[in-house]
């Protein structure tokens, strides 16, 4: 099954219902009942209601570094689903993607000690 995200904010309920037509799961609008919590973690905005106006948001949202960075190593993807770049979407060179996995390692190994020490 395929479901673009912008297509999930302009039909929600639609795509809501192919969605559990695939899983074989009865479809409520229960599904679209936001409950608030007073500390929603890292993903604040799992706790709020769909917004048709964030298709795109990211375009604002984003430095063109950081858009650049993305499209660099998802570009090959977005364009396989037909999604306009807004860079050239190189693949960044060899040196590029080792800083990104080390960065990456570093950050995890920090943030699961950190969670260690805090539990």
């Amino acid at each position: 099954m395929e479901l673009r995200y912008e297509d999930l904010l302009a039909h929600p309920e639609d795509s809501m219902q192919r969605i559990c037509t695939f899983l074989g799961e009865p479809y409520s609008a229960e599904l679209f009942a936001v409950t608030s919590v007073d500390d929603p973690g890292k993903t604040p905005l799992v706790h709020e209601p769909l917004k048709a106006d964030n298709a795109g948001k990211w375009r604002s949202k984003m430095t063109p570094a950081q858009i650049r960075a993305f499209e660099s190593v998802a570009g090959k993807t977005l364009r396989q689903f037909g999604y306009d770049l807004v860079t050239p979407g190189t693949p960044p060179a060899l040196a590029v993607k080792a800083a990104y996995r080390l960065h990456n390692k570093v950050l995890t190994r920090f943030w699961k000690r950190t969670r260690r020490a805090l539990a």
